[in-house]
């Protein structure tokens, strides 16, 4: 059975994917945190439907956390004999703290979330993967912008972009690993009308990124087996922007 795990699956993002996959086919691994509520319930109706799913809560500012994540995942694979085809690690954090005001704290926090957890996640369940199987790093424009209001999440996902390249060298040809890297998809609770719109004039298309314009970005990753230690960016061309 193709069987894929998805961190930060209780909501935006990681739910959609979470959704897609249930569609194609696949066992699913649904990690949450602050969405566990949401993610309980999305696992017990896929598992009503049919599709079976685990959820697992886990929280990556910890090593323990991390660590959670890697045992559970073990314990259901071996419990049905299954083999990961599809890792997407989509968990983060993104905090808004200039220089001068960032914690010690802070930085641990925001790199374990955002780097530490990916790394170790794909480098403790690489050996459990099917052979030519994929893990996909959800990263965004960001790791390549001097954003002063969030240096510690775009140096974040700098390092976490950079490191599929150590990744695919090492572990091909079993596995591939890529990146995705986004634009201004999905308006979130805190952010106003009148920032949202301004954010969309940055992008050269004038416009967010659609889910299913994403979703076509994973499609193209896990099925293109001729790809890895790349990033695919879908953006509308914001990367080209100061």
């Amino acid at each position: 059975m193709k069987t894929a795990l998805i961190t930060g699956s209780g909501t935006r993002l990681g739910l959609e994917f979470a959704r897609h996959l249930a569609a194609r086919g696949y066992v699913l691994i649904l990690h949450s945190n602050n969405s566990t509520k949401t993610a309980e319930a999305y696992t017990v109706e896929l598992n009503n439907r049919g599709t079976i799913a685990y959820n697992v809560p886990a929280d990556f500012s910890t090593n323990a956390g991390i660590q959670q994540l890697i045992d559970r995942t073990k314990e259901i694979l071996g419990s049905r004999s299954l083999e990961l085809e599809v890792i997407i690690n989509s968990a983060a954090v993104m905090r808004s703290v200039r220089i001068g005001e960032i914690s010690s704290d802070e930085i641990d926090q925001v790199m374990s979330i955002n780097f530490k957890a990916p790394f170790l996640i794909s480098q403790a369940l690489i050996p459990f993967m099917k052979q030519n199987g994929v893990v996909i790093n959800i990263s965004d424009v960001g790791a390549e912008k001097i954003w002063l209001k969030y240096p510690i999440y775009s140096l974040s996902k700098n390092i976490l972009t950079q490191s599929v390249k150590f990744f695919a060298k090492q572990f091909s040809p079993k596995v591939r690993m890529n990146t995705l890297s986004l634009g201004i998809i999905l308006q979130d609770t805190n952010t106003t009308a009148n920032v949202w719109e301004h954010l969309i004039q940055k992008v050269p298309l004038k416009r967010a990124g659609q889910i299913n314009e994403v979703i076509s970005g994973i499609d193209f990753l896990i099925d293109n087996e001729y790809v890895t230690g790349q990033t695919i960016i879908i953006d509308g061309g914001r990367s080209l922007e100061e």
